[in-house]
């Protein structure tokens, strides 16, 4: 499920009100060894490396914002709701818009922009538009008048793909009409935003057991009309805990034999830590490893990772998120609590290191 909403805003809001900017001298460092990988790597070429954005205990985002792209990080995740900027009947706040366009094109870092119309199990319509479907023809139009507001904001030239929507799937099942009402609704902003803002590549997000479990055929359905197929990732079993980190082979194999020659774009991908779930910081570690190499092997149609999070969440943070989706269950506080490849304290856990030394070998 989604770990997306208003932190990372949050976070970013935090950064900007400083107006910082953090000099190579004040970047962390790890005084422990990293490994380097001995395997075969492909040079990265045209793939991009993104992360989910969150700081640390110590609240220093350009802290954390350096520590990424150092990592070679090249996108970064902005994920707003629909509600959160239309906050009244075409009444609109720009506020955490022009918070991103002034502070990561000024990084030379590429924005992927979710517009979350629909949040994992939660909708994020407006409030007057709450009870409409997606095919309204109100609906739709509203949503087209939040995007002119939208690009009026945070300009095309700083984005590099628009996601309409976070894991549809959960929300829609294999309800047919649901996924044929937002069909609807997606082909007309698809063909608007083409229209409007020619270049711009368009994707909706489905997790990755939503795109090739019994709703597949409804997903490629609704992707006839993606320049992107946009995926969520995260490997864990029916009952929450983690597979082992080589089935992120079979998996990408999976996605690429369903859309062969189709661009793929992760838009959330990780593995938990905690020991709760079957899980360790060796494997999440080993995770990087195969991630990397499944990525390898799938070069010519992975073009973008998106690695979720940076670092742990705050116990408080892990709550809220658990309260915003109504799921108490300790299987996914846990799940949310140990994504980060760091800790909440700031310390390295060995699969950021990983990832540093596997991203490096391949030219990052």
């Amino acid at each position: 499920m989604s770990t997306r909403r208003t932190i990372l805003l949050g976070a970013l809001l935090i950064a900007a009100a400083a107006c910082t900017q953090l000099r190579a001298s004040e970047a962390p460092t790890s005084t422990t060894p990293v490994a380097i990988p001995t395997g075969a790597v492909s040079p990265r070429g045209d793939r991009q490396l993104g992360f989910d954005l969150n700081e640390a205990s110590d609240g220093d985002f350009d802290r954390a914002f350096q520590l990424a792209r150092d990592a070679g990080m090249e996108r970064v995740a902005f994920s707003p709701s629909w509600s959160m900027i239309e906050t009244g009947p075409e009444e609109y706040d720009s506020a955490w818009l022009d918070i991103a366009a002034a502070y990561y094109p000024a990084r030379e870092v590429t924005i992927d922009l979710t517009i979350m119309v629909i949040n994992a199990n939660r909708k994020e319509f407006p409030a007057d538009l709450m009870e409409r479907t997606f095919d309204d023809p109100l609906v739709i139009d509203r949503f087209e008048r939040l995007l002119e507001f939208v690009f009026a904001h945070l300009p095309v030239s700083t984005l590099g793909s628009l996601n309409i929507g976070s894991e549809l799937d959960i929300s829609f099942g294999v309800d047919r009409e649901s996924w044929g009402e937002f069909t609807t609704f997606y082909a007309a902003i698809v063909d608007y935003v083409h229209a409007r803002q020619p270049g711009l590549r368009i994707a909706t997000e489905q997790t990755f057991k939503g795109i090739t479990g019994p709703a597949r055929d409804l997903v490629a359905a609704l992707n006839t009309h993606s320049d992107l197929i946009g995926v969520s990732y995260y490997p864990l079993d029916e009952e929450g805990n983690v597979q082992d980190p080589a089935v992120v082979h079979q998996d990408m194999e999976a996605l690429v034999s369903l859309y062969p020659g189709q661009t793929i774009y992760f838009y959330q991908f990780g593995y938990p830590s905690s020991t709760f779930l079957n899980s360790s910081g060796e494997k999440q570690s080993r995770f990087m490893v195969e991630a990397f190499q499944a990525w390898d092997a799938h070069a010519d149609q992975v073009k973008l990772i998106d690695f979720t999070w940076l670092h742990d969440m705050p116990p408080a943070d892990v709550q809220a998120i658990g309260e915003y989706y109504g799921i108490a269950d300790r299987k996914f506080t846990e799940y949310i609590a140990s994504l980060g490849l760091r800790t909440y304290e700031g310390e390295d856990k060995m699969a950021f290191r990983t990832l540093v030394a596997e991203a490096a070998a391949r030219g990052w």
